[in-house]
């Protein structure tokens, strides 16, 4: 009975991990929202523009 018992445990433990990990990826791996236009932002907030 306790060999059941330490089998369901290490199994739920491992089963979380897991599903941690894959999570932590995904997250880690989705593409970020890109800026509707990067130029106006700099407008809207009166920045000096670089010229070179």
């Amino acid at each position: 009975m306790r060999y059941v018992l330490m089998l369901q445990l290490v199994s739920i433990i491992t089963l979380n991990l897991v599903m941690g990990s894959a999570l932590f990826a995904w997250l880690q791996s989705r593409p970020t929202p890109e800026a509707p236009d990067a130029t106006s932002d700099q407008q809207s907030l009166n920045l000096p523009q670089e010229t070179d």
